[in-house]
Protein backbone atom coordinates (compact mmCIF):
# COMPACT_ATOMS: atom_id res chain seq x y z
CA UNK A 1 0.00 0.00 0.00
CA UNK A 2 2.56 2.38 1.05
CA UNK A 3 4.37 1.47 -2.22
CA UNK A 4 1.50 2.83 -4.32
CA UNK A 5 1.09 5.71 -2.44
CA UNK A 6 4.46 6.45 -3.17
CA UNK A 7 4.45 5.75 -6.58
CA UNK A 8 1.93 7.55 -7.48
CA UNK A 9 3.24 10.73 -5.27
CA UNK A 10 6.47 10.72 -7.67
CA UNK A 11 4.01 10.68 -10.60
CA UNK A 12 2.29 13.57 -9.58
CA UNK A 13 5.55 15.65 -9.04
CA UNK A 14 7.10 14.16 -12.24
CA UNK A 15 3.72 15.27 -14.25
CA UNK A 16 4.07 19.01 -12.13
CA UNK A 17 7.32 19.36 -12.82
CA UNK A 18 7.02 18.45 -16.85
CA UNK A 19 4.21 20.71 -17.10
CA UNK A 20 5.72 23.62 -15.54
CA UNK A 21 9.37 23.60 -17.05
CA UNK A 22 7.29 24.01 -20.34
CA UNK A 23 6.29 27.57 -19.28
CA UNK A 24 7.65 30.35 -20.18
CA UNK A 25 7.97 33.92 -18.43
CA UNK A 26 7.49 37.01 -20.48
CA UNK A 27 8.86 40.51 -19.27
CA UNK A 28 6.50 43.71 -20.45
CA UNK A 29 8.29 46.90 -18.78
CA UNK A 30 6.56 50.35 -18.74
CA UNK A 31 8.34 53.20 -19.36
CA UNK A 32 8.19 56.33 -20.67
CA UNK A 33 4.21 55.97 -20.80
CA UNK A 34 4.85 53.01 -22.80
CA UNK A 35 5.24 49.17 -23.14
CA UNK A 36 7.95 47.74 -24.02
CA UNK A 37 6.08 45.81 -26.59
CA UNK A 38 3.07 46.33 -28.63
CA UNK A 39 2.49 42.38 -29.17
CA UNK A 40 2.91 39.47 -27.49
CA UNK A 41 2.28 35.43 -28.57
CA UNK A 42 1.92 33.50 -25.39
CA UNK A 43 0.44 30.18 -24.35
CA UNK A 44 -1.39 28.32 -21.35
CA UNK A 45 0.34 28.24 -18.45
CA UNK A 46 3.01 30.76 -19.13
CA UNK A 47 3.90 33.87 -17.35
CA UNK A 48 3.54 37.67 -17.79
CA UNK A 49 5.23 40.18 -15.30
CA UNK A 50 4.41 43.82 -16.02
CA UNK A 51 7.20 45.73 -14.65
CA UNK A 52 6.38 49.24 -13.93
CA UNK A 53 9.75 51.23 -14.72
CA UNK A 54 9.01 54.69 -14.43
CA UNK A 55 10.43 57.31 -11.84
CA UNK A 56 6.73 59.12 -10.45
CA UNK A 57 4.05 57.70 -13.07
CA UNK A 58 1.69 54.96 -12.10
CA UNK A 59 0.29 52.52 -14.25
CA UNK A 60 -3.17 50.33 -14.28
CA UNK A 61 -3.01 47.57 -16.92
CA UNK A 62 -6.68 46.03 -17.83
CA UNK A 63 -8.46 44.14 -20.49
CA UNK A 64 -11.98 43.96 -20.67
CA UNK A 65 -11.90 41.08 -23.73
CA UNK A 66 -14.68 38.93 -23.23
CA UNK A 67 -13.55 35.87 -21.90
CA UNK A 68 -10.03 37.19 -20.64
CA UNK A 69 -11.04 40.05 -17.98
CA UNK A 70 -7.67 41.45 -16.59
CA UNK A 71 -7.35 44.44 -13.87
CA UNK A 72 -3.62 44.81 -12.48
CA UNK A 73 -4.73 47.53 -10.21
CA UNK A 74 -2.85 50.59 -9.40
CA UNK A 75 1.08 49.57 -10.00
CA UNK A 76 3.13 52.62 -8.35
CA UNK A 77 7.02 53.05 -9.60
CA UNK A 78 9.31 50.30 -9.13
CA UNK A 79 7.09 47.54 -8.83
CA UNK A 80 5.36 44.95 -10.60
CA UNK A 81 2.33 42.64 -11.45
CA UNK A 82 2.44 39.32 -12.84
CA UNK A 83 -0.46 37.31 -14.45
CA UNK A 84 -0.28 33.38 -15.15
CA UNK A 85 -2.21 32.70 -18.23
CA UNK A 86 -4.43 29.63 -16.28
CA UNK A 87 -6.48 27.45 -18.47
CA UNK A 88 -9.03 27.59 -15.83
CA UNK A 89 -9.52 31.56 -16.10
CA UNK A 90 -8.18 32.63 -19.83
CA UNK A 91 -9.23 31.19 -22.92
CA UNK A 92 -7.31 31.34 -26.28
CA UNK A 93 -7.31 34.30 -28.74
CA UNK A 94 -6.73 37.56 -28.79
CA UNK A 95 -6.38 39.84 -25.93
CA UNK A 96 -6.68 43.86 -25.79
CA UNK A 97 -4.80 45.22 -22.91
CA UNK A 98 -4.36 48.66 -22.08
CA UNK A 99 -3.57 51.39 -19.52
CA UNK A 100 -6.13 52.79 -17.56
CA UNK A 101 -4.29 56.14 -17.50
CA UNK A 102 -2.66 56.29 -20.54
CA UNK A 103 -4.77 55.40 -23.21
CA UNK A 104 -2.26 55.45 -25.88
CA UNK A 105 -1.04 52.29 -24.14
CA UNK A 106 -2.04 49.14 -25.54
CA UNK A 107 -0.76 45.81 -26.08
CA UNK A 108 -2.11 42.89 -28.05
CA UNK A 109 -1.94 39.49 -26.24
CA UNK A 110 -2.11 35.94 -28.68
CA UNK A 111 -3.09 33.49 -25.70
CA UNK A 112 -2.25 29.93 -28.45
Amino acid sequence: MFKHILVSLLSISALSFTQSSFSKEFVVKEKDKNFSTDALKVKLGDKIKFVNEEKNIVHNVFSTSEGNNLDLKVQEPGKFSEVVIDPKKYKKGVKELQCAFHPNMKLKVEIE
